[in-house]
């Protein structure tokens, strides 16, 4: 479940997904890991129906490796301190 940081952001940024093919092959059933600005982490199915207006499907998964190395460099610097600092921290932290 994604930590909604931004909700205007959220909601008016087109979200970036990866297709992850189903566990028993089936083509035609596709799960989606979707991110979106203003949200930290990846989001549930139910936000993508509410932060999700669009789209964007990602299929280099060179971009999914960085993503999660950026992703948990932050959480990394950011430990230890507490739970509102520690957000802002990885706000800060993935902005730049």
């Amino acid at each position: 479940m994604g930590l909604v940081v931004d909700e205007v952001i959220a909601k008016n940024s087109p979200c970036k997904c990866y297709v992850i093919p189903s566990r028993h092959g089936d083509i035609d059933h596709k799960e989606l890991l979707c991110w979106s600005k203003g949200v930290i982490g990846a989001l549930t199915d139910w936000q993508e129906t509410i932060y999700c207006p669009d789209k964007e499907i990602i299929e280099d998964g060179k971009k999914l490796k960085r993503h999660i190395i950026e992703f948990s460099e932050a959480i990394a610097k950011c430990k230890g301190l507490p739970f509102t600092d520690f957000i802002e921290c990885v706000k800060r932290e993935l902005k730049d």
